[in-house]
């Protein structure tokens, strides 16, 4: 019986290997840039997740539910250069009966003006829709809001 010798080469990887290698890394290439820059990169091309004004009005939701002032008038960057809280007109029109907070006033809480003076933000920025340059020109009309309060 004589042997053949089989032309050996080199190594044989199958397709199905190949592939999955592939697909692992482009898996690991995904979770890395979604969670070193966030998944809006990929989803927010498609509208497949909530924009950070609608994760925020349903996040006051549960401030309301939850009976938290601090969180309910605490500003959250949404975009670019705009500041909003749950009482912002933005918020409101996502879910205007479920944000309401009646007896709570965050202007007293959290004063826009303020916000603005004490996180040095530029002129430009909006916090509830107003630019930070109109609501700074109020603290020079109202001694009363100063940052030593």
């Amino acid at each position: 019986m004589k042997r053949e010798s089989l032309n050996k080469k080199g190594q044989n990887l199958p397709i199905g290997t190949i592939i999955v290698i592939i697909l692992g890394v482009a898996v690991l290439v995904f979770l890395i840039i979604g969670f070193s820059q966030g998944f809006d990169t990929f989803f927010g091309k498609f509208d497949l997740a909530p924009s950070d004004l609608e994760a925020t009005a349903q996040a006051c939701q549960l401030y309301v539910q939850g009976s938290s002032k601090i969180d309910y008038c605490t500003y959250r960057d949404v975009k670019d250069k705009i500041y909003v809280n749950c009482q912002s007109e933005n918020i409101r029109t996502f879910y205007p009966e479920e944000t309401a907070w009646p007896d709570v006033n965050c202007d007293e809480l959290n004063p826009p003006a303020l916000f603005c003076e004490s996180n040095n933000l530029k002129d430009s920025v909006q916090v509830n829709g107003d630019k930070c340059l109109d609501l700074k020109a109020t603290l020079g009309d109202n001694p009363d809001n100063n940052l030593d309060n």
